[in-house]
């Protein structure tokens, strides 16, 4: 997580080995831009336009999702208490969808970063992922099963 030219956004490697180690650091100050998540999503999930995002502001969709599994309580400003949420395998491997938990990590501390192994399998995988906060941080990683 960096603050590139144009805002906040995702920088590394965008291939991975299935059983690889993916490290993902926040260099962003917090403080100044806001927290991020890294969430694997189903891309056609991501709030798109302004209605899309209103209903998810308002816990609808993909962001409801996310604020259960993260037990974030909005009654008490913005209060995550599950930093790390996980659904399915150990290991960075599912993702959220409207209507299921997937894997995501939160962070509000800038060089803070959470490491796991990327479980996902498949002939060739591609988990997309993105930053509800700051929506334009996005991307993918395609996993393969082997070198």
């Amino acid at each position: 997580m960096v603050l590139g030219e144009t805002g906040p956004d995702f920088r590394g490697d965008d291939v991975v080995v299935t059983g690889q180690k993916l490290r993902i650091i926040n260099r962003t100050k917090p403080q100044e831009i806001g927290p991020h998540f890294f969430t694997l999503v189903d891309p056609d999930d991501i709030p798109k336009g302004a209605e899309e995002n209103r209903k998810c502001n308002q816990n609808k969709i993909i962001c409801g999702q996310l604020i259960d599994a993260h037990n974030i309580k909005l009654n008490q400003g913005f209060d995550v208490r599950r930093q790390l949420a996980k659904a399915g395998e150990p290991g960075w491997d599912t993702v959220f969808t409207k209507a299921s938990k997937g894997d995501s990590w939160f962070t509000q501390e800038k060089n803070e970063s959470v490491t796991q192994t990327v479980s996902a399998t498949g002939s060739s995988t591609t988990l997309k992922y993105f930053c509800i906060i700051h929506r334009g941080m996005n991307g993918k990683i395609t996993v393969n099963p082997t070198r």
